[in-house]
């Protein structure tokens, strides 16, 4: 039984860091934030068996962006849309800074009400911090009848730190390109007096 629980823990580890690592490629070849947010969604759902993952950008007044998608519902919560936040753990992570874990029947309000309805019964949130500030959150659903062992939010937080260098990576470069043009604005304005 040991062997067995032994190798069945390797396998689940190599599992992890293959996918971390298909993840980190991306971000390492500076692939468009939309691709590393939708590909964390993705391999989140296929590491811990769930159907359902969401990758939200926190806005201002407690909403948020939906940036990444994988899964059920799918006409819910599309690419895009600006959700307003209710108690669950996206809002719960906004407001810590920390992970959360919460159970939809044990909450009021429209969202959780919704949730249910649709066959989900809890979600696992972790923060996504860039720059020391909460950025957004990486949320995994889990349908009625399944569960989610008490290390998930540390194999969650894995992804969410790739996610986070990916963003500060696309700011970078932008900040780095709005750099550039002014040095080459300021070149070609200098160089423009001079012939005057």
């Amino acid at each position: 039984v040991t062997i067995v629980r032994d190798f069945t823990e390797q396998r689940r580890a190599e599992a992890e860091q293959a996918a971390l690592r298909r993840v980190a490629m991306l971000v390492a070849k500076d692939a468009p934030p939309e691709e590393v947010f939708q590909s964390v969604t993705e391999e989140v759902c296929r590491l811990l068996g769930i159907r359902s993952a969401l990758l939200l950008r926190f806005e201002e007044a407690e909403t948020a962006s939906v940036v990444g998608k994988y899964g059920e519902p799918y006409e819910e919560f599309m690419l895009g849309s600006l959700l307003r936040l209710e108690d669950g753990a996206a809002l719960t992570v906004l407001r810590t800074g920390a992970p959360a874990r919460i159970e939809y029947r044990e909450l009021p309000g429209q969202l959780a009400a919704q949730m249910l309805e649709l066959g989900f019964h809890a979600s696992v949130g972790v923060p996504i911090v860039v720059g020391g500030v909460v950025w957004g959150a990486l949320i995994a659903a889990m349908r009625t009848g399944t569960t989610l062992p008490l290390e998930t939010e540390r194999r969650l937080q894995g992804f969410a730190e790739l996610v986070a260098l990916a963003v500060a990576s696309a700011h970078t470069r932008n900040e780095l390109a709005a750099s550039r043009l002014r040095i080459i604005e300021a070149s070609d304005a200098e160089r423009r007096r001079l012939e005057r």
